[in-house]
Parts: structure tokens; C-alpha cells; sequence
């Protein structure tokens, strides 16, 4: 400012060493849908932002970040302190916005805030009281260390993990899906780190009974559902669109999308003891279910890639354990997209990976690996979501170049926290809710009114469905239509 535009130009460099303007042919899309941009790149502003301008011509992408930052004369930095390095981030880019956050807020609100963030229930008026008579200065940061400690809040992270892997009775059967949860339940109640956690589900093998996580692969069946719920789940990453194309917002290829497929293609089902529950949905079984590992040595048809057959309907699997390319009808030969490689796979070069028995073991490895770009940040940019009620990447499975983070220095820092304490995930939740940027009022002031991004106020969330029923119950004292005494 003062202004409020700004004109991106698109210049395209051609194979045979010319360069030539295409601002005229480009397509300029905002990650931001509050902020306009003309058919030839003119950017404009009428509030403090910051975003990502996605450029596309023919099969090219480049995106361009911009900020922009009101011409407040009178705005003054107050500067609030800082309970940790969360703080320090966010107010850092908060002061470089010119947004001041606003004021820390009650005992109450926090009070109430916490409960239900941590254990899905509200104080007891004991609990309150107790609260307001505690005079120690550190009285926050202890009532969250007892909030983490009790059986509840287990109960409340199982729930929203159990709905990140749709736990349900229908895919699953009844007792599948309760050892399933059950698994979740003892993981979280233990903090089992969560590279373990992950790499323990992707790797799950045996009865859907014996070995809850092998749940996860009879909740989704094909390799490429499995391709892309993974990468949602564990890398919040959207791969939907590069099934049938390249994808038009990322960097994503068709082939790396088959490359992932193909990390799961040799996966096989015993259905022996099922029983169909429905006749008419082919997905409701009850009964055990048995995951293998087809031990098919590599297919014959990778020699000859015309003598792969013809596929059907659709199905990139194909006999043999391998997934061939729809278009070009070739096996994909290695399991890793090339946008993603690192010069080693978990101590294997992608060709050694693409050849073990069991490819989901490289990949497991690879997708926990520290330096994977993808994994932590997607973990913590999730439980950044569930207490501040919305992601540093928002929506949080959709981690891409055209949709920046809010605060990229504090992902990272979150991330590489989040590794350096093992992948704990009652580690990362007390580091946050001890932040002074967590523990914010919702009251706006004059420079955040707009805000609902940067993080400068506390956002009112609504309440998931389970936790509005227990707070009613809990308020009214009546559960399940019945008085708690009946």
C-alpha cells in the first residue's frame, strides 16, 4: 500500500532460446478467492493477505507469493510477550502484516477452552472454582499437564484419529472396527510415536482380527484407492486429480501417481470367513479377513511391456502383482514418484526398493524418514487444526505449492520440534496450547477484525457432533434420555 495492486507478468523461456511474454495467455488463479486477479495478472488487494498466485501455461506451472500489508500510519507494534517460540514465529509475521493480536484471554474462557479441546467435556464447577483460587503464576501450563494425563483425553484424540481412518462398522464389521480402535486407543494412551504408529499401519499384515491396523487395508481395497488415501492421511496431499491427468495445481504427474499405486499393488485378501450382511452392497461383510503379501517374483510381462493385457473398465491392476500405466499400458517399474525421490530410499536406491517382497516396508520407511517433506508437517498441521481450528495449511489434507502456508517458518518449526521429540503427539499439543497465540481471546481489535487466518485471535469453533451430545449430557445431567441417576 498505498495502492493495493500489484502486476505479475509471465514470460515463457522456449526450447529454441527465445523468450516471450504470456501474460496475455496465462491462467492466473488466487489461492486466495478474496483477492482478484485480472485475466492478464493484475493483482488486487483490500485487505492485509498473503497468498499464492498459481501461473499456468500449457503443462507449465510456476507460482508466485505475495503479501500484501496495509499503509497503517498509526499502527504501533505493542509487542505482547511470549510464553515460547510458537509465540515468536507468529507474532513476528503478525508485526509484518500489521495485525496485533489480541489480548490474552480470562481464566474462564481459557479454562473452558482447554477442557474442551483436550478432554471434549466442560470444567465441573469445582473444577473452576478450584481454577480461580489457584494463585500460582505457571497455574495454566499445570492444569494442561494434569488436562493430558487423564483417561479422557485419550478417549477424544482416539475419536478424531479413529475418523481420519473412517473406523466404521460398515467396511469393517463390528469387531473389527473395535479392535481397530482399540489399537488407536492404546497407541495414544501410551504416545506411541507417531512414525512407529504410522509405519505399524502401513505395513499391517494377517487377520483384520489378530492385527487391528491390518484394518486399514480392508477399509480400502485397490492399490490405487490405497495410493491416494495415504497420501491424504499421512502427507496431506490430494492425488484424487492425477489419476486420469496430470494435475492441474501441483506438481504431481500421472505417472507418479501410478509410481505410488504401485507400492501396494501386491496385496492380497483372504475372504474365506466373510459373510455377505447385505445383498445389495458388495462392501458389507462380517467375519475375518486375512491380509497377504502376493510373493510373485517381478512379472514376466515387465520384459515386454506391449504384452501387457488390455485393462478393463478402468483397473490398473494387473496379474502378477504389478500396476500398469493406463495410457502407455507399461508395468510401472519403480514405487516412488520422482517429484519426491531422495538420492536413497531408506538406505535403498529406488530400483532396490521397487524389488523387495513387501514394497510397503521402503515406502513406510521413506515416508517416516526425517528429511521426508511431507509427514510431520502434515501430522502437526492437523493437530494445529483441532485446537486452533484451522490448519497453518488449510484444508489440511490439501499441502501443495498454490496453497501456501499462513506462517511457513512456524510449520517448519513445528515439524522439526515434532521429530526432535520423537513424534510425540502430547508433546506437540502441550507445546501449543502453552502458547500465548493459543491461549488468545477471540475478541477481535482494529487491525485483526478480518483475520481468520493468521492466527492474531482466537477463532470460535463449532463442536463435533460427539462432544456437543457429552456437554449437553454433562450440562443437563440426563444421558441417552435418561437422568445420570436412573
Amino acid at each position: 500500500a498505498p495502492g493495493g495492486m500489484v502486476r505479475l507478468t509471465a514470460r515463457g523461456y522456449f526450447s529454441d532460446g527465445s523468450v516471450r511474454s504470456l501474460s496475455n495467455l496465462a491462467v492466473f488463479s488466487p489461492g486466495d478467492p478474496s483477492v482478484s486477479v485480472s485475466p492478464d495478472g493484475l493483482v488486487t488487494f483490500d485487505h492485509p493477505t498473503d497468498l499464492a498466485v498459481l501461473v499456468q501455461y500449457a503443462d507449465q506451472m510456476q507460482s508466485a507469493r505475495l503479501s500484501y500489508v496495509t499503509a497503517a500510519k498509526e499502527f504501533t507494534w505493542k509487542a505482547p510477550p511470549a510464553n515460547n517460540w510458537i509465540d515468536e514465529l507468529n507474532f513476528a509475521r503478525l508485526k509484518a502484516l500489521r495485525l496485533q493480536p489480541s489480548e490474552l484471554s480470562s481464566d474462564t474462557e481459557f479454562l473452558r477452552r482447554a477442557y474442551l479441546d483436550t478432554l471434549g467435556l466442560l470444567p465441573t464447577p469445582e473444577e473452576v472454582r478450584a481454577f480461580q483460587q489457584d494463585r500460582r503464576p505457571d497455574r495454566r501450563a499445570r492444569l494442561i499437564d494434569a488436562l493430558l494425563e487423564r483417561p479422557e483425553f485419550t478417549d477424544l484424540w482416539t475419536m478424531r484419529w479413529s475418523d481420519v481412518l473412517r473406523v466404521e462398522e460398515r467396511t469393517l464389521d463390528p469387531k473389527g472396527a473395535q479392535v481397530y480402535r482399540n489399537w488407536i486407543r492404546e497407541s495414544i494412551a501410551s504416545d506411541k510415536p507417531f512414525d512407529q504408529f504410522a509405519r505399524e499401519l502401513l505395513t499391517a499384515s494377517g487377520s483384520t482380527y489378530a492385527n487391528p491396523p491390518a484394518n486399514y487395508y480392508r477399509r480400502t481395497r485397490t492399490a490405487d484407492e490405497l495410493a491416494e488415501t495415504t497420501a491424504q492421511v499421512f502427507m496431506g496431499t490430494r492425488m484424487l486429480c492425477a489419476k486420469c491427468h496430470n494435475h492441474p495445481f501441483e506438481r504431481w504427474k500421472q505417472d507418479d501417481y501410478y509410481t505410488l499405486a504401485a507400492f501396494f499393488s501386491r496385496l492380497d485378501r483372504k475372504t474365506e470367513n466373510l459373510t455377505r450382511r447385505d445383498r445389495f452392497d458388495v462392501h458389507e461383510h462380517n467375519g475375518e479377513e486375512v491380509i497377504t503379501i502376493s510373493q510373485v517374483g517381478p512379472n514376466v510381462l515387465a520384459q515386454d511391456p506391449a504384452a501387457v493385457p488390455k485393462i478393463d473398465k478402468g483397473r490398473e491392476e494387473v496379474k502378477g502383482g504389478e500396476v500398469a500405466h493406463p495410457r502407455t499400458k507399461a508395468i510401472v517399474r519403480y514405487g516412488l514418484p520422482a517429484y519426491l525421490r531422495y538420492p536413497e530410499l531408506a538406505g535403498m536406491t529406488p530400483q532396490e526398493a521397487a524389488t523387495v517382497p513387501d514394497r510397503r516396508e521402503p515406502f513406510a520407511k521413506w515416508l517416516t524418514h526425517p528429511e521426508n517433506p511431507f509427514f510431520a508437517k502434515a501430522v502437526v498441521n492437523r493437530i494445529w487444526r483441532h485446537l486452533l481450528g484451522k490448519g497453518i495449511v488449510d484444508p489440511v489434507d490439501d499441502l501443495r505449492e498454490s496453497n501456501p502456508a499462513s506462517n511457513p517458518a512456524l510449520l517448519d518449526a513445528l515439524a522439526k520440534d515434532f521429530i526432535a521429540h520423537r513424534y510425540s503427539l502430547r508433546h506437540v499439543v502441550r507445546t501449543i496450547m502453552n502458547s500465548r497465540t493459543y491461549q488468545l481471546s477471540s475478541e477481535p481489535n482494529a487491525t485483526n477484525a478480518k483475520d481468520e487466518r493468521f492466527f492474531s485471535r482466537a477463532i470460535p469453533q463449532r463442536l463435533p457432533a460427539e462432544v456437543l451430545l457429552d456437554v449437553i449430557s454433562q450440562a443437563t445431567d440426563v444421558f441417552g434420555g435418561l437422568p445420570a441417576n436412573a
